[in-house]
């Protein structure tokens, strides 16, 4: 009787181990998931980021094409003779 007992208790524990022994496993996957995770937040507000700075700069040349064509349209306003000095009519 007490070997049956002394087996079963043997067996619990073989079982109770690889029940840690998966636990562990699944902590570290979880660790691995939870590193790329963060590695991709990152990436991804760092692209955000310079996608905001790629609008600004189109924003900043749609700005400065707008002001020269508002000083052409100002040079062509002035008359035939003035627009001589500037040909890129």
């Amino acid at each position: 009787m007490r070997d049956v007992v002394q087996d079963e208790l043997s067996s619990l524990n073989r079982e109770l181990q690889k029940i840690k022994t998966e636990k562990m496993e699944s902590r570290m996957e979880l660790d691995k998931i939870r590193a790329t995770l963060a590695v991709t937040e990152e990436e991804s507000a760092k692209k955000t980021r310079e996608l905001k700075r790629e609008e600004e700069m189109v924003e900043a040349a749609k700005e400065q094409l707008k002001n020269l064509h508002e000083e052409i349209d100002k040079v062509q306003k002035k008359g035939p003779g003035f627009s001589r000095f500037f040909p890129f009519r």
